[in-house]
């Protein structure tokens, strides 16, 4: 946000990660709850896991389950690389 001059509530929450779930949600005009799950390099399988027990519970009639990891800074990407 640096280079933003007027940063506010609406830019935070429209730009953070973990509200990606409840916009494609909303995109797709889905209903009921929205999770996004933050585990690093387990959060497919986190949320897979999920999904499947609210489903055997009949919590939902129907789960939809993504993941994608990006990572966009340099310094990170660096870092990673070096420790393998």
């Amino acid at each position: 946000f640096s280079e933003l001059e007027d940063p506010n509530a609406y830019l935070m929450g429209g730009t953070n990660a973990s509200a990606i779930s409840g916009r494609l949600a909303h995109f797709f005009q889905a209903s009921g709850p929205c999770l996004t799950v933050d585990t690093a390099c387990s959060s497919f399988h986190s949320a897979l896991c999920i999904a499947c027990e609210h489903l055997s519970r009949q919590g939902c009639g129907w789960a939809l389950v993504g993941a994608g990891n990006l990572i966009l800074n340099e310094k990170t990407t660096q870092v990673m690389q070096k420790s393998g």
